[in-house]
């Protein structure tokens, strides 16, 4: 039989269990192949780690024990995953040589599709950007944060996980936090997307409290951010872009518009840590998270015209199949299209059947679970997620553990999955792996920064022009197309 092994310089207590696989005492025909993937030599964390090292080992004899481990180092496939290849293949060029862009991409890629295999990305491939900072005091690296485009050229960073002084890389994120060696931060930071020049924002007003896994959406000139790590915390607070100012605002005193549809009105919701709230019309649309009593699966839309929050139980086709519970979820992502807000991915008690679904604001229900083709990436959370144009755009995250750096882009015109690529060259950065990164767009650049895996916490600040990839899948797209999937007015009448 023939079998690839992927050995990866991760430090020593990347897996749990060392002892993952056992070789009987007995194994001939054994061959070794090295392959050395490159690696930016631009790092946030110091020292940077050697080369990556695959070896494709020819065997006629294996035993595999543990298969959740051996399935986390082969791509984070499940248990069903293809058999290798029969006892007479040979290895392929691509696994032998150190310079062929094919192993780069498959080192990129990082990631199993739904049945196992490699994503080939149909020979369509992209980079990202390093956008290395020009001037000012840069946000220290951080997980768990927020950020919105502002003023057409600019973004706003906000709060967040981080590092202090005696974080040490050597243990896990748990551990360093119950050290107290993460600080949960407060600060605001402004970055101009033209020049990479960060500017700190002096707080003013009613400043929030520091805070993590909360949410923001920019509206006329406004940054409304809810939620916190602290579960229950219902406070709102927007922040005035033109004036740096914070207030707290109050949503009980307003009465619904008497054309509201048949959500209930309510103060606020139970703000679940983990939730997601995106911008549709004039309203946010906030699902999902985690309470102190469990998963919420209510919708909530807050319309900025009366600052009035109406509530929506589940009901519709979803939950007649008796699929109520896939709703229960957190760290997942929701985007609007047109009438819809499509939900994906995400934490719950069985993350693998947290199927793709979509809340109609017309009908106000839940239909049935979303038929997709194509290169259907696994199902995961903390992820970036983003809609321009006819296109979803998903990067990254977290699966059983194990963390990714691929990218995906749903065709939301045929609902068809397309494998992305990264390409990798000593000049072209490709994100480490990584979870719960901020994410806004600014025309068709999607910019990520910061994140982390279960060791480091990132800093870098990177981008991906979002419309030379939607090129690469449809030639047609124009960058002054109208956008024909964006929100509708259903949601202001909810």
């Amino acid at each position: 039989m023939n079998l690839s092994i992927v050995v990866f310089p991760f430090r020593r207590n990347f897996f749990p269990d060392s002892k993952a696989f056992t070789l009987p005492a007995t194994i001939d025909r054994c061959q070794w192949n090295t392959l050395l993937l490159p690696r930016s030599s631009v790092d946030s964390r110091p020292p940077p780690p050697p080369p990556i090292v695959i070896k494709h080992l020819t065997a006629r004899r294996l035993t595999r024990v543990r298969t959740r481990n051996f399935d986390r180092v082969m791509g984070c496939g499940s248990s069903t995953d293809a058999p290798p290849p029969g006892p007479k293949a040979k290895p392929s060029a691509s696994t032998t040589s150190s310079s062929t862009p094919a192993a780069s991409n498959r080192y990129a890629t990082g990631s199993s599709g739904a049945d196992g295999s490699r994503p080939s990305g149909n020979g369509l491939g992209a980079s990202f950007t390093l956008c290395t900072p020009a001037s000012g005091p840069q946000p220290s690296a951080r997980k768990m944060h927020a950020a919105v485009p502002i003023g057409g050229h600019s973004i706003l960073l906000f709060g967040g996980v981080s590092r202090k002084e005696g974080f040490d890389e050597t243990e896990n994120l748990e551990a360093t936090m119950s050290r107290g060696h993460l600080v949960i931060c407060h600060q605001t930071f402004r970055v101009a997307t033209d020049g990479y020049t960060w500017q700190p924002v002096h707080n003013n007003g009613d400043v929030p409290t520091s805070r993590a896994t909360h949410t923001m959406v920019l509206f006329e000139g406004n940054a409304y951010t809810f939620g916190s790590h602290l579960k229950n915390d219902a406070t709102l607070y927007v922040f005035n872009v033109a004036f740096n100012q914070w207030r707290k605002i109050d949503t009980s005193a307003a009465a619904p518009s008497p054309n509201r549809g048949n959500g209930a009105p309510q103060t606020a919701p139970l703000c679940p840590s983990g939730h997601s709230a995106i911008l549709a019309s004039r309203s946010m649309v906030v699902f999902g998270g985690e309470c102190t009593n469990g998963f919420d699966i209510d919708v909530y839309v807050l319309h900025f015209d009366d600052r009035v929050w109406c509530r929506f139980p589940p009901s519709g086709p979803l939950i007649d199949a008796g699929k109520k519970s896939i709703l229960r979820r957190r760290d997942h992502s929701a985007v609007i299209v047109q009438h819809r807000m499509f939900v994906y991915g995400g934490f719950g008690v069985k993350s693998d059947e947290l199927e793709f679904v979509a809340f109609n604001a017309t009908t106000q229900q839940w239909e049935a679970p979303l038929e997709v083709t194509g290169t259907v990436p696994p199902l995961r959370g903390g992820h970036v997620c983003h809609v321009y144009q006819e296109f979803m755009f998903l990067f990254g995250g977290q699966r059983h553990g194990c963390y990714l750096n691929d990218l995906h882009v749903l065709d939301l015109g045929t609902m068809v999955w397309t494998g992305v690529a990264l390409i990798a060259s000593p000049t072209v950065w490709i994100p480490s792996p990584r979870s719960h990164a901020a994410h806004a767009a600014v025309g068709s650049d999607l910019y990520i920064h910061g994140g982390s895996d279960d060791v480091h916490i990132y800093s870098d600040f990177v981008k991906l022009d979002m419309l030379v990839v939607a090129r690469k899948i449809n030639p047609a797209v124009s960058a002054a197309a109208k956008d024909r999937f964006g929100p509708t007015k259903d949601w202001d009448t909810m």
